[in-house]
């Protein structure tokens, strides 16, 4: 079982990102006001973005520790990333966009061999019938599952995704997200989900960290938050008004 942890430091202009976290196969909901670090969070997870100090574990295995100046490249890591407009290759077909993630693994795999594995991805998560359309052609919620495809293709141990749900119409987000904590509870991977939406952290029981100027101010499930909450920004986001002033910060 992959457990993803990681402590980090990391200058953001006028404020540092300094935050912890632990997931194993709970979805992991990084929530806050915007400019709180949350996209930051995961760029440092990824890699991406270079922490001053702190580590990253993946199964008991480092990613990222500044003492030991370890360091893996974003590609070696086992992290897969769903951006919010999922950046698929507007070119390509939705199973071309899952081929090309298949051709950046070794052993090396044949064309008919990356067609019928990105097939099957596809087919897996319910939207093969839109395999040769381009991404302009296809639904919000098919091109979120293609986009899953194809960070599936790449055999990650833990899932990022930075607002999953933030690009689909309203009337199609109930379903998605039902789709999505169905797949996510197959898979059985550590995932970390930034979100501004309530009820993205609601759909699929996701454990909150909430992120205000960099810090965590507050971390548990949605009921505990909802029970006391430690800020002005949490009481909102669990739609109250005020914070019960006796709770106790996370730090």
């Amino acid at each position: 079982m992959s457990r993803l942890e990681a402590t980090l430091r990391k200058r953001l202009g006028a404020f540092d990102l300094d935050m912890a976290l632990d997931v194993q196969t709970r979805t992991l909901a990084i929530v806050g006001p915007n400019g709180a670090g949350k996209t930051t969070a995961l760029l440092t997870l990824l890699g991406i973005v270079k922490p001053e100090t702190g580590r990253i574990l993946l199964g008991g295995e480092p990613l990222f520790d500044a003492v030991a100046k370890i360091d893996v490249p974003t590609e070696d890591r086992g992290l897969a990333y769903v951006p919010q407009d999922y950046a698929l290759f507007p070119h390509l077909t939705a199973c071309q966009n899952v081929e090309f993630a298949l051709g950046c693994l070794r052993p090396f795999r044949t064309a008919p061999g990356r067609r019928d594995e990105a097939r099957a991805l596809l087919d897996r998560l319910g939207v093969l019938g839109g395999a040769d359309r381009r991404p302009a052609a296809l639904s919000g919620g098919e091109r979120q599952r293609v986009a899953l495809a194809r960070a599936l293709a790449r055999q990650p141990r833990a899932l990022l995704f930075d607002e999953p749900f933030a690009a689909l119409d309203a009337g199609v987000r109930g379903e998605v997200r039902s789709t999505m904590r169905e797949r996510l509870a197959e898979l059985d991977l550590p995932a970390v989900m930034v979100t501004h939406d309530r009820a993205d952290v609601e759909a699929l029981g996701a454990s909150v960290l909430v992120l205000e100027g960099g810090r965590v101010t507050q971390r548990g499930t949605l009921a505990e938050l909802e029970a006391r909450p430690a800020t002005d920004y949490v009481a909102r986001f669990c739609g109250r008004n005020q914070p019960d002033k006796k709770s106790e910060r996370a730090t």
